[in-house]
């Protein structure tokens, strides 16, 4: 027997977030059915989502001010610029203590089968007007991509089309595994790979 129409077609949506399997969304939709104070919460929230947080002006993290805390404190390092994926990997690098330097966040994970990264909505352009505005004031930006194929040819093309800014361009140390993501990356690991980036 066939689930509800209500049901295939929730968890067809939720099939569309990430890491969310045909099996899992069907669960998700189904304990979503059963749990009717849940189910209305999150609805709320989502609703709510945008008119509740911002994106910075500045580096382009989700937050709830523009400029968000990290842009606008005045004992942050402006000299230096780390460039993230998404806004997990800047939290993991907060986490560990060890840069206090500024972000900029691409909005997304490189995926080399959809085109290059500015035909994927990342912030290419932007990043380079940042670079180009500020060009006095950095002396570094680090390129902090997870090691991966993705992240590796993500950096290679960022190194291509950022090197006209004249600003010098570094990737994190190689303390972090193939093939693993900064999200998930131990502290120590990535104090490491911050201090050995090359």
């Amino acid at each position: 027997m066939a689930l509800p129409k209500a049901i295939s077609e929730t968890a067809n949506l939720l099939r569309q977030l990430p890491q969310i399997g045909p099996r899992q969304a069907t669960r998700l939709a189904l304990f979503f059915f059963r749990n009717d104070a849940l189910r209305r919460d999150v609805a709320t929230r989502l609703g709510n989502l945008r008119e509740t947080a911002t994106l910075c002006a500045e580096c382009f993290r989700i937050t709830e001010s523009s400029p968000c805390p990290t842009c606008s404190d005045p004992h942050r390092d402006r000299q230096l610029l780390a460039v993230v994926e998404e806004d997990t990997d800047l939290e993991q690098l907060e986490r560990t203590g060890a840069f206090s330097g500024r972000y900029f966040v691409l909005g997304g994970r490189f995926n080399p089968n959809r085109g290059m990264p500015q035909e994927q909505g990342l912030r290419l352009e932007e990043l380079r007007q940042r670079l180009n505005r500020d060009r006095t004031t950095i002396n570094e930006v680090i390129l902090a991509m997870n090691p991966t194929v993705e992240g590796d040819m993500l950096a290679l093309e960022l190194m291509r089309e950022l090197k006209e800014t004249g600003v010098p361009l570094t990737r994190l140390g190689r303390g972090l595994p193939v093939g693993g993501e900064i999200e998930y990356a131990d502290e120590e690991t990535l104090k490491s790979a911050l201090k050995h980036r090359g």
